[in-house]
């Protein structure tokens, strides 16, 4: 291995010392004919030769640096060292493939949802330049405008109160008023733990009533949607819709409570 190295270096020095030799004859040659030699004057051979007698000098003294880091002669030591830079080289090779790879899936990943993203978007549009078009076609009056309003709002009316009625049903069913016996028990634990108690059996409100109450302080007070919480609530009710996340408690006073904001 160091073989080729060495003729380079001796290639290298008979080159430089040819252009020296070359060069000294040159000076000579100006010399006899009295040539001004000056910075301004100075022969563009000659410049030519001595900067390429610098460039070979340079080279054979890298030539030399690298001479010192050349491998040994030892055949097993140097197929121990090329062998570990071939090892690392295919470990950098590696490392550089699961990147790339990596790095192509994260991009087709990323394209697809653009691609889907772009179908939907292209079907959002083709759906609101129909609906456009269907516009500009049906040109309606303003009496006909009202018809077609009063219409969908006696629509929602008639499935709002279906639906409140269902409610209704579902409730009474299932959460109907406490008999004496269970209203007796109750009364007691609030009038040893608490100061207010159940006044009687009758005032207490059915749990629809008390969600009817809930949704009118939320419709009609956005602002301070809280009922005052008194005597005619029974308590387990008050508690199910807590518990159940359909009512919250005032942070500071926990005698009002509202209806979740839903429509949020």
């Amino acid at each position: 291995m160091t073989e080729p190295l060495e003729e380079m270096i001796i290639n290298g020095e008979d080159e430089v010392t040819k252009l020296k030799t070359k060069l000294s004859s040159i000076n000579l040659l100006s010399e006899s004919t009295r040539i001004d030699r000056s910075e301004n004057t100075e022969s563009i051979t000659c410049k030519i030769l001595r900067e390429k007698c610098k460039l070979m000098e340079s080279q054979i003294r890298q030539f030399d640096e690298r001479k010192l880091n050349a491998l040994p002669d030892d055949i097993d030591i140097q197929y121990a060292v090329l062998k570990d830079n071939l090892i690392k080289r295919i470990q950098q090779h590696k490392e550089c493939s699961s990147f790339l790879e990596m790095h192509k899936k994260e991009t087709q990943e990323l394209l697809e949802r653009e691609l889907t993203i772009n179908e939907e978007l292209k079907a959002v549009v083709t759906s609101i330049e129909m609906k456009l078009q269907e516009t500009e076609q049906e040109k309606y009056s303003k009496s006909e405008v009202l018809k077609r309003l009063e219409a969908k709002c006696s629509t929602v009316d008639k499935i709002n109160k279906q639906r409140w009625n269902d409610m209704c049903t579902f409730l009474d069913e299932h959460y109907p008023l406490p008999d004496v016996a269970a209203f007796s028990k109750v009364k007691t634990k609030l009038c040893d733990g608490e100061e207010h108690s159940l006044m009687n059996l009758q005032d207490l409100l059915p749990l629809k009533l008390i969600v009817k109450e809930l949704m009118k302080a939320c419709i009609d007070r956005p602002n301070d949607p809280y009922i005052v919480i008194d005597h005619r609530y029974w308590p387990p009710y008050v508690d199910l819709l807590v518990q159940c996340d359909i009512a919250l408690r005032h942070p500071e006073h926990s005698g009002r409570i509202k209806l979740m904001p839903f429509h949020l």
